[in-house]
């Protein structure tokens, strides 16, 4: 009695194994080229797949650095500037902090501004340009640099009343005052010296 059991029993598994469901699941599986898994009902013949559940993503906390970069910029002046002539000292700092694994990216953009005091043919200014920035941890491998330019412009405007515009620049020059520079630890006062000719 009991090997006829087990014949039947037998006999209906590859009974359900045959049937188009269980076809359909092979192809399925055969298309994914995966492993699937689950069971099958064998009161319905219908498969049920058991999903995994997916670990959450890793995250990274970054640290927040803070300090100054300051621009020393001495100008010689060689153009013939009208009477009442100001000179703008800009700097503008573009910053990168990265890692693959696991992903980060932080980009930042920095400008500061400083007049120049006129002394006959030379002037000079000191751009004070503070910064906090979000990096990546250096347990990640972090890219954490930066890169900073400077212009100075000359401008003149014949009147109290008129607007400052691009009209009204007399001369301006522009330069790289720091390249791929690497983020210093928080708290650091950075300072560059560059010269200028208008």
């Amino acid at each position: 009695m009991q090997r006829i059991h087990l014949a039947i029993t037998a006999a209906l598994g590859v009974a359900l194994c045959a049937s188009a469901t269980c076809r359909a699941q092979s192809a399925d599986v055969a298309v994914n080229q995966g492993k699937v898994y689950g069971y099958v009902d064998l009161k319905t013949g219908t498969f049920h797949q058991i999903v995994a559940e997916e670990a959450a993503p890793e995250t990274i906390t970054g640290t927040t650095v803070t300090g100054t970069l300051d621009v020393t910029i001495s100008i010689k002046i060689v153009s013939t500037l009208p009477k009442g002539t100001t000179i703008l000292c800009d700097a503008d700092v573009s910053a990168t902090s990265s890692a693959s694994s696991p992903a980060f990216l932080e980009n930042y953009t920095e400008v500061a501004a400083s007049p120049a005091t006129i002394s006959g043919s030379t002037a000079s200014c000191v751009v004070k340009t503070p910064y906090s920035w979000v990096v990546a941890p250096t347990t990640s491998k972090p890219s954490n640099t930066y890169q900073g330019t400077y212009k100075v412009t000359a401008t003149s405007v014949p009147s109290a009343t008129q607007p400052i515009t691009d009209f009204n620049v007399v001369r301006q020059a522009t330069g790289i005052f720091a390249n791929t520079t690497v983020i210093p630890s928080t708290g650091t006062t950075s300072s560059f010296t560059v010269s200028a000719t208008i």
